[in-house]
């Protein structure tokens, strides 16, 4: 009977060949703490587009990005459908789950769920 060896055994110090390792990962980041927020491979179109610019009642503009999930953030706030960006959805504010800064907005509703996040407050970076 043979046995196989270990990684550690074999020439060279086992290390696995450059084609056999995984790519890092990309991650979406609060710009403020570095916080993991999301995977970039979460973004999603939501009605046709990733990223889209809005306007709340107050007259401020936001280019947010969707993402599919963005289990960094935290919940503020109750639900609701005020002057909701996208019909069918209810909205909630969402924070950075290490900082609390405002990052964008929960949305559930009619379709899939999925978060809304503010563009020039998050990063996309390897992990």
């Amino acid at each position: 009977m043979r046995l196989r060896k270990k990684a550690s055994e074999l020439e060279g110090g086992g290390a696995p060949d450059a084609d056999t390792r995984s790519a890092p990962e990309r991650i979406v980041v609060c710009e403020s703490c570095r916080h993991r927020l999301a995977r970039a491979a979460d973004r999603i179109e939501v009605s046709g587009r990733h990223e889209h610019t809005c306007v709340n009642p107050a007259g401020h503009v936001y280019r947010i990005a969707c993402f599919r999930t963005a289990s960094g953030c935290v919940g503020e706030g109750g639900w609701t459908d005020y002057h909701t960006w996208f019909a069918g959805y209810f909205w909630q504010i969402a924070l950075c789950g290490r900082c609390g800064i405002h990052l964008g907005w929960a949305f559930s509703g009619e379709g899939a769920d999925f978060h809304g996040l503010i563009v020039n407050r998050i990063l996309e970076i390897e992990e």
